[in-house]
């Protein structure tokens, strides 16, 4: 997202960039003129951190939702699918913090490690951004407050690796705080009685993954019209139907290949798919692995803050 611009752009972004351990990239950067980037883009398995010093940025999502980031505020990004454009009205500057979690996550096992074999619940981390839509914001916290009276102690050469450092603590805090993150979206509440009709289809399709699961048949077993249901969906959930519905099925696809007790046919089967070829597919664009390297890398990674095998994830 940011990451590309500054490392395409580092003159008219004033980026100065320090390398602080494998697959950890940090930006001190003012960008001084407005900016508009449509569709920005996170490759799979990076996630991006940006501690906002000055200025506002905002983030445009699907279903005409934004969330409006400002001084002080801290944004932490792990997916950009539902994201249509970022805006700087005027200027931001700030520190990013990009990390490569493949390649940073020897570094990030051995910073656990230092930190007493520290342990954190990735599943809770994974949930609680898929509810942020990939874009979680911290603001007027005394999390934040702290972090940023902090940075302006220290020397300017250490700013860099202190905000690698919080960004750690950050994946912690979000396992254990369940009132960390703020969300600043504002989507159109549907009429009440539509809105318990989409939640009670929305609640039968995540019982029933491993269905052939159709708009048409959805709809005439709850006695719902195909376009309020599709209109309502998505200004509820802020994405259409078929995407929750494949993000629901791989992210339980990821479930039972790490229970390791399944086959991959028979994981693809729980999910909703006859073989394995069209799941071996929509898995790998879904987390840039395949399912049997998906499961080959998830059991050595738990002590690892960075998950190596999910983007929703950071």
């Amino acid at each position: 997202m940011l990451t590309e611009y500054l490392a395409q752009h580092p003159a008219q972004a004033d980026a100065v960039w320090h390398a602080v351990m494998p697959g950890v990239c940090v930006y001190r950067f003012s960008i001084r003129e407005p900016l508009i980037l449509s569709s920005p883009h996170l490759d799979a398995l990076h996630f991006e951190t940006l501690y906002c010093d000055q200025g506002t940025l905002t983030l445009e999502q699907i279903g005409n939702q934004t969330r409006t980031v400002g001084a002080h505020d801290v944004l932490l990004v792990s997916n950009t699918d539902n994201l249509c454009r970022l805006c700087i009205p005027a200027s931001l500057s700030g520190i990013l913090v990009s990390v490569d979690a493949v390649q940073a996550r020897n570094s990030l096992r051995t910073l656990c490690h230092l930190m007493g074999d520290l342990t954190l619940d990735l599943h809770t981390v994974r949930h609680r951004m898929a509810q942020q839509n990939g874009c979680a914001l911290l603001r007027q916290s005394s999390w934040t407050h702290a972090m940023f009276a902090t940075l302006l102690q220290l020397p300017q050469a250490e700013h860099a690796r202190y905000c690698v450092w919080k960004s750690t603590e950050l994946l912690y805090l979000l396992c254990t705080h369940s009132n960390l993150l703020e969300s600043d979206c504002s989507p159109v509440i549907p009429d009440s009685r539509l809105a318990y009709t989409v939640r009670d289809i929305r609640d039968y399709m995540a019982c029933h993954l491993d269905e052939k699961l159709t708009i048409a048949s959805l709809c005439r077993r709850f006695g719902l019209s195909p376009t309020a249901f599709k209109t309502c969906f998505r200004r509820m959930y802020g994405q259409p139907i078929h995407n929750w519905l494949q993000q629901k099925r791989m992210e339980h696809a990821g479930t039972l290949l790490r229970a390791q007790s399944m086959t991959v046919l028979q994981v693809a089967q729980s999910v909703g798919y006859d073989g394995v070829s069209q799941f071996n597919a929509a898995f790998k664009r879904r987390y840039g692995l395949t399912p049997t390297q998906y499961r080959k890398m998830s059991d050595p990674v738990d002590r690892c803050p960075i998950p190596q095998d999910d983007p929703a994830a950071i």
